[in-house]
């Protein structure tokens, strides 16, 4: 009887090398394909330009985010001001919104931006005439 042989162990182990690859790489494809929309995130700039004037507020804002940031409120030294503003990703827009109290010259404010997502954002604003 003929002596059968199965293949050498170097073919097989390349093999299968070969296949775990294909596999893993599929796997990959996969992964990044389905979590591409976890990647976006939100993001605020309260820019310098950004002061109070005698009666309003006045916030320019930059989104640098790859996402929609939904503005919800405006918070000036604990004061709460309520907003609905959404700030498209690479776009710049003003908030004017009027003050519950009247601003002192040359006192510095601080000023909170709360996002629908749950981020604060904050920073000094000095009161312009």
């Amino acid at each position: 009887m003929r002596e059968r042989r199965g293949i050498s162990p170097v073919i097989a182990t390349v093999i299968i090398v070969a296949v775990a690859i294909a596999i893993s790489i599929a796997v990959a494809s996969w992964l990044l394909g389905l979590w591409s929309g976890f990647g976006s995130y939100e993001s605020l700039k309260i820019l310098p330009t950004s002061h109070l004037n005698e009666t309003h507020v006045i916030l320019d804002v930059y989104n640098p985010g790859s996402k929609v940031a939904r503005v919800t409120m405006i918070e000036v030294n604990g004061s709460r001001i309520p907003v609905s503003q959404a700030i498209q990703p690479g776009e710049t827009k003003t908030i004017i919104k009027p003050l519950p109290f009247t601003p002192k010259p040359g006192i510095a404010y601080t000023i909170k931006l709360h996002i629908a997502e749950g981020g604060v954002y904050q920073t000094i604003v000095y009161t312009r005439g």
